[in-house]
């Protein structure tokens, strides 16, 4: 029997941190619609406008 280790593999910086944020359902929409229509997931498109 091999020693293989399960699930995933760990990353280099793992994202562990939260943000709460409060939108309105519009604002939300609007944002999720966007991600979408980029190819991101909800998480990288706000990262990638909240760091620009």
């Amino acid at each position: 029997m091999t020693n293989k280790t399960m699930g995933r593999p760990k990353v280099e910086n793992p994202r562990n941190e939260r943000l709460n944020i409060r939108l309105t359902k519009e604002e939300k929409e609007k944002i999720l619609s966007n991600a979408k229509k980029s190819g991101m997931s909800l998480t990288d498109y706000v990262v990638s406008k909240l760091l620009k």
